[in-house]
């Protein structure tokens, strides 16, 4: 089976640096308020988070989330300390878990719906009429 941990560990290190760089950022400015810090972090590190992650499956991938964290502690001003679920509470973001299935069902749904004449379509198809449960074939 494919493991997508090292691709996602390198995405991860690449949204530590683009994250440094909004830090460097939004130093100079002198006021930021959580509509301009989430437009910033939604446009510019869920992409890099996110990038092909609808094909990664229902793993954890504890960098990611540590990133996530960590982003969410610097706006919020908190210690490393602070308890995820609060922190995760007050910017109300959903957690890279959760951005991941909603890509794998986005993807889930285009597959489906895509018309039947293309080769994609037709390799689906054959994958799940081949598929008796995930992971076991007829």
């Amino acid at each position: 089976f494919l493991d997508f941990t090292e691709t996602a560990n390198v995405l991860s290190e690449s949204a530590g640096r683009a994250f440094s760089m909004l830090v460097s950022n939004i130093y100079k400015k002198v006021d930021v308020t959580w509509s301009t810090y989430s437009k910033m972090h939604k446009s510019k590190l869920f992409p890099i988070m996110d990038y092909c992650s609808s094909v990664w499956g229902f793993k954890l991938y504890l960098k990611l989330d540590t990133i996530h964290n960590r982003i969410i502690k610097f706006f919020l001003g908190v210690n490393k300390y602070t308890s995820t679920p609060v922190i995760h509470g007050d910017m109300d973001w959903d957690p890279p878990l959760i951005r991941r299935k909603v890509s794998m069902l986005t993807l889930w749904k285009r597959l489906i719906c895509m018309d039947n004449t293309r080769l994609t379509q037709k390799i689906v198809y054959g994958i799940t009429l081949n598929v008796e449960i995930i992971g076991h074939t007829k």
